[in-house]
This record gives C-alpha cells, structure tokens and sequence, in this order.
C-alpha cells in the first residue's frame, strides 16, 4: 500500500526531503493512533493537512501554497448539469465536478471518467 508520503511525491507536491518528513510525521501519527492516543495523533494530521488546531498554514500549505487540494478543477458554472460519456452518466458538474463512483484516486476508481474530466478541463468544454 503506498503511504501518503509517496503520493505527494509522486504527484509532485512534495521533493524527497519534504515526502521523508511526512512519511515520519504519519508514521508517527499511526503509532499513537494505535495506542489509543488520538488527540495527539490527529494533531500530526492537522500540522500536515487539514489545520483544525492550529493557527498557522499546514506542512502541505507551505509545501505546496495551495490550501484547496480536493476542488482543485473549478468552474465558473454554478447550475447543475449532468456530465455523461456516451449515455453513462459520469457524474455532475455545478461549481466543482463530482465524479460517480470517484474515491481518493479517481484515476485509479475510474480512468475512463479521470481522462474524460481532464480532456474537457483543458479542451474548456
């Protein structure tokens, strides 16, 4: 199973030394979480990702500058319309794309769809 450190750095938001530091962040997240410590283990995460408990900009902030890492693909349009390939529908599009059927890793979960967003964000279709 590939650790969150290695899909940042796969994907380029991350170098190596960034990647190492949250590899050992995570991991030692993973071990208070399993001994039940888990209020110091989701302070880990919220340094690293989501900033619940702290003032400052998160590691993946600084790292990266961005703060809006789940709608990275907005468009201006703000009615819902259904997105289909073919007669599949694919999923909806209102001021962000929801994907039917897309988990974490949307090309992993459905690549035809993954393809057919990006094609059409970059086409502006």
């Amino acid at each position: 199973m590939m650790a969150y450190a290695d899909l940042v750095f796969q994907f380029g938001m991350a170098d190596e030394n960034q990647a190492t530091y949250i590899y050992s962040r995570t991991n030692t997240a993973v071990q208070y979480i399993k001994a039940e410590w888990f209020y110091d283990g989701f302070k880990i995460f919220a340094a690293l990702l989501n900033g619940d408990l702290i003032p400052y900009p998160t590691y993946l902030c600084n790292i990266t500058g961005s703060t809006n890492y789940y709608n990275i693909l907005r468009t201006s349009l703000c009615t819902r319309l259904v997105w289909k390939i073919g007669d599949d529908v694919a999923g909806y599009v209102s001021c962000m794309v929801v994907v039917r059927g897309g988990g974490h890793i949307l090309p992993f979960d459905q690549p035809e769809r993954a393809l057919n967003l990006i094609q059409n964000f970059v086409n502006m279709q």
